[in-house]
């Protein structure tokens, strides 16, 4: 099972039979996502939701821009938009190495839900 834990800035990885937490994906620095990096040893700047496809990739909503407006929320901005990413363990060894940047965007405003579908990827945003 995975979890975001936003505000540690990474996904973690419960063993369902022995109950142990390990990180997934995620330094817990509070940075950007390198664009297409390895991943890593690569901050992962507070995940908000994911959603795993047929093929075990992550998929995941950053809502970096959240609430930006009026000087509230100063620090980190991506100046494209906020970002739906694809995180990967190409390697097998259980931890996330590979970030691909799915749909980035300045219309994608705090995208807080996301659920991949065979066809499409639902994205829900803050109103």
């Amino acid at each position: 099972m995975l979890i975001c834990d936003i505000r540690n800035h990474r996904i973690r990885r419960v063993d369902l039979k022995t109950g142990l937490i390990d990180t997934w994906a995620g330094t817990g620095e509070r940075a950007l996502t390198p664009d297409g990096a390895p991943l890593k040893g690569s901050p992962l700047n507070g995940p908000r939701a994911i959603d795993i496809d047929p093929q075990g990739r992550v998929w995941v909503t950053e809502a970096v821009n959240y609430r930006q407006w009026e000087g509230r929320n100063p620090g980190l901005h991506h100046d494209e938009g906020d970002r739906v990413v694809v995180l990967e363990d190409s390697d097998g060894d259980g931890v996330a190495d590979k970030s691909t940047v799915f749909a980035q965007d300045k219309d994608l405003v705090s995208p807080l839900g996301i659920c991949w579908l065979p066809d499409k990827v639902l994205v829900s945003c803050s109103p």
